[in-house]
């Protein structure tokens, strides 16, 4: 538990280990090296500031203030000398410069993202390099794109995973009023070869005519030859590297890119809701990449300092330490902004489209079954009752699984699948919902679960699940309510009627019904009574497929059969027309 003591003017406080990050960024606190705690002026604004915010931590029991003696004088050092030392640097963040808001942006940022643009401004002009640890739903991207502008870069690499490439291009044109280029390197273009002569030809652009070059990669292509050395003979103005915690293995590709390519960009941006998604040694990659000097350029003297090392030859992690001075490290870097601390500004509920295209083979058989659609349209054979029979297998589809004539399930497809896996690893380790509408859903569900969320033991050392199931097979809702799994894998028929599941203030719809009430009652599930956070709703979808029009059609509120006949009628009325 983190204990807090208030004693002769300053709050002395002892975090637990899942604490530490969020005390070290409290503003004012001053890490005391002779004490072994963190110090904060005890102003009646800061003894209720930590009052606030150590019960919505990450710790399971909320934290106390406990008033108790002063911490016992040392021969080289004192409460006073520490206490003054503690004024000092608060006065110091009042009286340090404020960045004037960057102007070109065609919307006004919320209260904490200006407070995020100040702590990573500062940070950049001081270290090159900045942590914008804000949790997803909070605008970090935002407090990027601002940053951006605030630097006046010319040149800007954006590093992300796939399936956010959209959104960053979709993101910028939001945001940025002025005139700007971007290349988003999508599968579209084809090839890495390709994806560089695209690119090669934006900066051109850019060049010609003097405006702002965004380059939008994801990490698998980061690294790869081609794409590494044309990116090696640019100069930079600032790099960003979203969801960075991709970087966090110091031997995997992307973090050995990024150590290499740390030379070649004048500032460095760190974006992550789980800058420590696993344990703390998943600093080290990240902070390589924009400033070695925090933790070195080599992995086994941070390894040695930060954990515990056990087993045959000493060769397995048993534990860490050192947290402390680690969370005290990264603290000067690091702008941190979870939903709670955002909820003045953040809506409720917020909801996010992630998507993904089909594969080559999946493509060609959605095709394949949509033509069918077309033709009795024209064929004035579709009803209501067929259509829906066809929609059920285009949205299997999608889910990567085509349904045989003997009744089995055949895989054909692991787009939405990886496109789970991806968004889970984002997540951390925070309880969530995953909707399904099919059995095979489910089943890709829980595998997609077990490859990207953290595992844990008991403490006879047997694996325990990450992921429960509440479906027409398997009701384990109580073992989930009461903490354990951190994902709940739902059937929607079984999942949108009459129960709570405000465990979790994540839901994520691996495919929706085409139900507006089931849909209405299964977002009812995570946001009513009890519900302490920001509600987020994320959509897996395949681009150009029934999925967005079956999300599209709930969202405007339409009947979602209906709403697709009319859009394949219209498809089937285009086709007709004769060309020009």
């Amino acid at each position: 538990m983190t204990t807090a003591q208030v004693a002769n003017g300053s709050i002395w406080i002892s975090p637990s280990p899942v604490d530490v990050f969020r005390v070290a960024a409290l503003p004012g606190v001053a890490w005391s090296a002779t004490t072994n705690r963190f110090m904060l002026r005890a102003t009646p604004a800061n003894v209720a500031l930590v009052r606030l915010r150590f019960p919505h931590s990450i710790a399971a029991a909320a934290p106390t203030l406990i008033v108790a003696p002063a911490p016992t004088q040392t021969s080289t050092g004192t409460p006073r000398a520490l206490q003054e030392q503690a004024s000092g640097q608060q006065q110091h963040t009042v009286l340090e410069t404020q960045f004037v808001i960057p102007a070109g942006l065609r919307i006004q940022p919320w209260k904490h993202q200006v407070e995020g643009y100040q702590v990573a401004m500062r940070a950049l002009r001081q270290y090159h390099g900045a942590l914008l640890a804000a949790q997803m739903g909070c605008g970090k991207s935002l407090v990027a794109t601002m940053l951006a502008l605030g630097l006046d870069a010319k040149m800007i690499l954006v590093a992300c995973p796939l399936r956010v490439i959209g959104s960053w291009r979709d993101q910028l044109a939001q945001y940025i009023s002025g005139p700007f280029v971007s290349a988003p390197l999508v599968d579209d273009i084809g090839s890495v070869a390709k994806r560089v002569v695209f690119a090669d030809a934006r900066l051109a652009l850019a060049r010609t005519t003097r405006c702002p070059f965004y380059l939008l990669v994801n990490y698998d292509v980061l690294w790869r030859p081609a794409m590494s050395a044309w990116l090696m003979k640019q100069k930079w103005d600032l790099v960003i590297y979203d969801e960075s915690h991709r970087l966090k293995t110091p031997g995997g590709k992307a973090g050995l890119f990024a150590k290499r390519f740390y030379g070649r960009a004048i500032y460095r941006v760190l974006t992550t809701g789980t800058p420590l998604a696993h344990c703390q040694l998943d600093a080290f990659g990240q902070f390589r990449a924009i400033a070695p000097s925090v933790f070195g350029m080599h992995y086994g003297p941070f390894k040695g300092e930060y954990a515990v090392m056990g087993g045959l030859n000493n060769g397995w992690v048993v534990g860490y330490r050192n947290e402390d001075r680690l969370a005290a490290k990264m603290a000067p870097l690091t702008w941190r902004c979870t939903k709670r601390e955002a909820l003045p500004d953040l809506p409720e509920e917020i909801d996010v489209e992630f998507s993904t295209e089909l594969g080559a083979e999946a493509a060609r058989i959605y095709r394949q079954l949509e033509r069918d659609m077309i033709t009795q349209v024209e064929g004035h054979t579709l009803t209501a009752a067929n259509c829906l029979t066809k929609v059920l297998r285009l949205q299997q589809l999608t889910g990567g699984s085509l349904k045989t004539d003997d009744g089995g399930y055949h895989q054909v497809d692991d787009s939405k699948r990886n496109l789970l896996e991806d968004t889970l690893e984002d997540l951390g380790d925070q309880p969530m919902v995953i909707f399904c509408r099919f059995r095979s859903d489910i089943d890709a569900s829980h595998a997609a679960c077990a490859r990207a969320l953290p595992k844990h033991k008991d403490k006879h050392g047997h694996d325990l699940p990450v992921s429960l199931e509440l479906s027409g097979k398997r009701n384990e809702l109580e073992r989930w309510q009461a903490g354990e799994g951190q994902a709940l894998v739902v059937q929607m028929q079984s999942g949108s009627v009459g129960i709570s599941l405000v465990r979790a203030s994540v839901a994520i719809y691996f495919s929706v019904s085409t139900s507006l009430v089931e849909y209405d009652q299964s977002r009812s599930r995570i946001h009513r009574p009890g519900q302490k956070e920001n509600c987020q709703y994320i959509y897996l979808t395949c681009t150009g497929t029934i999925d967005q029009k079956i999300l599209a059609a709930l969202r405007a509120r339409q009947d979602v059969i209906e709403s697709i006949m009319q859009s394949i009628a219209e498809k089937a009325k285009t086709k007709e027309q004769p060309q020009s």
